[in-house]
Order: C-alpha cells, then structure tokens, then sequence
C-alpha cells in the first residue's frame, strides 16, 4: 500500500508519488519485473521478447495518443499502472539490458587505460550534471546519459579487470533497500530539529550531517530488525513448503 501511485492523473513521471513518497521508482521496477516474468514464456527469445514489449507499451502510445513533453514527462491520461508502463523512463531498462549484452562478449577492448578515461569522463559528466543542474532532470535529455556512460564504463573495467570494491560501499551494496526507504524520513526529522532551533548560515550543513547520521540509525534498525528477518522468515517458509511437498512425493 506504501508503494501504490498516488494520482495516476498528475505530472509524469513521477504521478502523484507514492505513501513513500520514494516508493514511485519501485513501480516502475516492479512493472519491470512482471514484464520479465511474462517474457520468460519466450525461452531462449526472452530479452527479444522483453525488448519488444517495453518499446510496445511505451511506443504505440507515444506516436498514437495525444501528450505533451518528453517521453520521461509525457502523459497520455492513462489510469493507474497503464500511465507508468507507457512511461519512456521504462526505456531505461532497455538501456540496462543493452549494458549488460554488450559486455557478454560483444564489446572485445582489453585497453585499460581507455577504460579508466571512459570512466573519469563518465563520472565528471554525471558530476557536472548534480553540481550545475546542466540536463539534469529524468529521461532522455536528463541523467539518462550520464547515467548509461558511467554504468557502461563500470561494468566493463570490472568484467576486464577486477575491482576490489571498499567493505563500506559493500555494507551500502547489502543496506541499499533499506537505505532507500528511510533516507527521506531521516532529512525530514533532521530540517525539523535544525531548522526549528537553528537560524544561521551553517544550518543546511548540520541537517546534511544530521541526515546522515539518522539515516546511518535507521537504515541499521530497519535492515537487522525488519528486512533481514522478513527475508530469514519468508525463506524458511518457502523452504519448508518444500520440504514437506518432497515428502509427500516420496512417500
């Protein structure tokens, strides 16, 4: 219920949020997930297939039905779930679907400086774009771009030549979901208790801090108490279902 679209009638992309207000890109992700599943019938065909029904939904719409804005803005004044899988931010699966197959032996360049100059041009774009709002925004004129080239580059040097990966960004890695959800309540307490109390220059600087600690608190809290043992819970749910199906069989 935390996750549903608030107004499928407001401004795309983001159509009126969700309970959690982070909650409206896991839509997306989970219409992307339905759509896997769906494409799975095609076999060996999958991705063909999964392709082909992501630039259906978000295609047919975009050169048939009357909407304004670009593909990641444009709204057709589709309903519910039909709103955000006509959405051409969905394209963006695609997208990564396409890094993925590139790497699969498609892209054969071992140079690894050229490598490591793809990634620093990569992550200096995506950097100017969050520090000066230059095509900054959702979709293709937005950190699509960036985005692609900087995961692009990534992938390949790690496929090339391995990367040792820091045990902190690994315990973000395995927090992520967590992170996620809690991160906007944290900034929201943090500006109430500083910007309640404090009214001097430095104030924005002791809520980012203030945010990071709480989000540090919580994010702990919600993944060793909740998403952890909900995950341990559910697994030994599913494991002991079939446990007691192969003993039926047996016997």
């Amino acid at each position: 219920m935390l996750f549903l679209p608030g107004d499928s009638s407001s401004q795309a992309p983001w159509f009126g949020y969700a309970k959690l207000d982070v909650g409206w890109t896991l839509n997306y992700e989970m219409l992307f997930y339905v759509l896997c599943a769906t494409s799975l019938i095609f076999r060996s065909y999958k991705f063909v297939a999964l392709t082909a029904l992501i630039s259906a939904f978000v295609f047919i719409p975009y050169v048939s039905l009357v909407g304004t804005g670009d593909w990641a803005n444009r709204h057709y004044g589709l309903s519910g779930y039909f709103a955000i899988v006509t959405n051409g931010i969905m394209l963006e699966f695609i997208a990564g679907m396409l890094i993925g197959y590139l790497h699969l032996g498609k892209v054969q360049s071992n140079h690894k400086m050229l490598w490591v100059m793809a990634i620093l041009f990569s992550s200096t774009l995506f950097a100017l774009e969050l520090e000066t709002g230059f095509l900054r925004g959702n979709g293709r004129p937005g950190f699509f771009i960036s985005s692609f080239l900087l995961l692009f580059s990534m992938v390949g040097y790690e496929c090339r030549f391995g990367m040792r990966i820091p045990s902190l960004l690994l315990l973000l890695g395995a927090t992520s979901y967590s992170v996620y959800l809690v991160h906007t309540r944290a900034m929201s307490i943090a500006q109430k208790i500083i910007y309640n109390r404090i009214d001097e220059p430095y104030a924005g600087v002791m809520v980012f801090i203030l945010s990071i600690v709480l989000t540090v608190i919580f994010t702990y809290l919600m993944y060793t108490l909740v998403e952890k043992r909900l995950c341990s819970f559910i697994r030994s749910l599913i494991f002991k279902r079939e446990s007691l199906d192969s003993k039926k069989t047996a016997g």
